[in-house]
């Protein structure tokens, strides 16, 4: 299978365990404060590349408070193995992440206002080309309740893909959207992409409506490929 961008090492969040916690508290509270999520919202996880050990969000807990010892380690199972405190309701879709793209080593999950203000009007419209062309299709499912085991699967199952078509982002409809990357910063800079191009989408209709969209085949002219392939956070890579 080819992978989005491969699983190359990212400098600021996977030299060690502790530095990998917390970013991932620092990217919980960027969020937090951003209003992407509320105090008790939302919940991300990380691990390092190819561990199976994975840090996940404790459930309830103010994010705003969080800090790297509050968090909790699960194996691929869902067994806590390490912290006190409950991990996330949501870990189980995590998980199938995880198990079904071992290129993913962040998750991140918000009830994204913007992004799900457009959707459930019906105006996530292709207006923000840079941003369509990092994501891709994105993939909206049906309304689950959260922490179910039909959520879990089903956001498993949306996030699979082959190549130039491995889902980044996906919506759960009424309900939030998940992002995965190759670490912390990318699936939070996906997220935040999401979040842009929803509020191009809601500045537009404010203004008066969406009177230029983009086309499938604009998305194809010279440059997509390069725009696809842009890593983010502090990993390798060069300028062809």
């Amino acid at each position: 299978m080819v992978y989005m961008i491969g699983n190359t090492y990212c400098k600021l969040c996977q030299s060690s365990e502790e530095q990998l916690k917390e970013e991932l508290v620092r990217t919980v509270k960027a969020f937090y404060y951003k209003g992407l999520i509320t105090n008790a919202g939302g919940n991300q996880s990380a691990r390092l590349p190819g561990s199976k050990k994975i840090w996940v969000t404790p459930s309830g807990y103010p994010r705003m408070s969080l800090s790297a010892e509050d968090l909790v380690a699960v194996d691929l199972d869902g067994n806590v193995i390490e912290g006190d405190l409950k991990p996330s309701i949501e870990t189980y879709a995590h998980l199938e992440v995880y198990k079904r793209r071992p290129d993913v080593n962040a998750v991140i999950h918000a009830h994204v206002p913007y992004v799900m203000g457009a959707t459930i009007s019906g105006y996530l419209e292709i207006t923000h080309g840079e941003a369509a062309a990092i994501l891709g299709d994105v993939k909206i499912i049906p309304y689950y309740h959260p922490g179910t085991k039909e959520l879990a699967k089903a956001v498993g199952e949306a996030f699979q893909g082959v190549g130039m078509k491995v889902p980044r982002v996906v919506i759960t409809l009424n309900h939030g959207a998940f992002s995965a990357g190759a670490c912390i910063h990318e699936a939070r800079a996906f997220m935040e992409i999401l979040d842009e191009w929803a509020r191009f989408n809601v500045a537009a209709k404010a203004l008066g409506g969406i009177k230029y969209k983009l086309t499938q085949l604009d998305l194809r002219k010279p440059g997509a490929g390069y725009i696809r392939a842009v890593k983010f956070g502090g990993r390798a890579g060069k300028v062809s």
